[in-house]
This record gives C-alpha cells, sequence and structure tokens, in this order.
C-alpha cells in the first residue's frame, strides 16, 4: 500500500497524484504502534546489558551481576552510576535495536501474508490466534513486573488491545467465512 498525494510541483500535470512509498509496507499504522510499544521494554533491556557489558567488562554483568536498576537516573545495583559516555551508547544502540525490532517484525509480516496468500484463510486465522495469544501472554509478562505500579501499563495495555483485536479479527473471519459459506 502507497501513500499518494495530488501536486502542482513543476513538470507534474496539474492534478496528478505522486506516490511515496510507505517506509513499513507490512506493518499498517496499528501494527507499527504495537511493535514500537511492546517491543520498548525487551530492547531497553537488552541495551542496558550491553552498556554494562561495555563500560564495565563482561565479568562484572555475567557474574557479579551488576545491572542498572533505575534506567532514567542510570543508577546500578552497586550504587553508582553509569558514565555519560555509558548513557550516550545506550541510547544510541536503544535506537538501532528498536529500528531492528520494528524492521524484523516488518520482514516477518512480509513472509506471514506470502504463507497466507498461498495456503488460505484458515491459516491467516490460525497466524492471527497465535499473535494474538502471544500478545496477550506478554501482555500479562508485562503486567507482573515489580517495578510497574500501575493496574495497566501503557505498554501492557497497548499489547493486550494488540491481542483482542487480533483474537476478534480471527473468530470474525471464522464466523463470516462460515455464513458466506451456508447461503
Amino acid at each position: 500500500m502507497e501513500f499518494s498525494a495530488r501536486t502542482s510541483r513543476p513538470g507534474y500535470a496539474p492534478g496528478s497524484r505522486v506516490v511515496i512509498p510507505r517506509p513499513l509496507p507490512h506493518l499498517g499504522p496499528g501494527a507499527f504502534v504495537v511493535t514500537a510499544l511492546v517491543s520498548a521494554p525487551f530492547v531497553a533491556d537488552l541495551t542496558d546489558a550491553f552498556a554494562i557489558i561495555v563500560a564495565y567488562g563482561p565479568h562484572a554483568y555475567f557474574h557479579d551481576g551488576l545491572h542498572i536498576v533505575n534506567w532514567k537516573h542510570n543508577l546500578l545495583s552497586n550504587g553508582g552510576y553509569l558514565s555519560p559516555m555509558g548513557h550516550l551508547l545506550k541510547v544510541c544502540c536503544t535506537l538501532v535495536l528498536w529500528g531492528a525490532a520494528i524492521g524484523a517484525t516488518d520482514f516477518c509480516s512480509m513472509l506471514i501474508q506470502r504463507i497466507i496468500r498461498r495456503n488460505g484463510r484458515w491459516v491467516e486465522v490460525a497466524f492471527r490466534l497465535l499473535g494474538g495469544t502471544a500478545l496477550l501472554a506478554v501482555a500479562g509478562y508485562l503486567n507482573r513486573q515489580a517495578h510497574w505500579r500501575l493496574v495497566l501499563h501503557p505498554i501492557s495495555l497497548a499489547a493486550l488491545i494488540g491481542g483482542a483485536v487480533l483474537i476478534w479479527k480471527s473468530l470474525a473471519s471464522i464466523f463470516r467465512g462460515s455464513i458466506n459459506i451456508h447461503t
């Protein structure tokens, strides 16, 4: 799917359309938002670990158990603070890994869409049920995290809504298909 816009730039016929390709052609806007929100805590944990390993060495992370306790203030488990260079590394790695996670999700979406096109509607229903169940499991996992004091954190809420929508779409597809078959 591509976006189009009317233009009156020189060299174009009045009223002609310029096609602007979408950066993530296999993810819709809702899937992009859910992917961005749900991948954020996992990317943050990975980049925290990477920053500790680079700044203090693998022995400090794996053997001594050094980790970031408060990500907002870069407070370490030993009472110290992450260095400014470690913080800069953490921010840069977070952006790169976040982009990679969203890109990987778009790539997997492309593969899943190809499988669905070849195998039919029931495979689509199975993928939606599987994806919805996985998102509900992620929402439950994230909601049980001790450092979140809210009943539903916005990230777990996004996973919950995304999972519910996928399961609803799969069930609606089953019932809509069964009605069409019998009429």
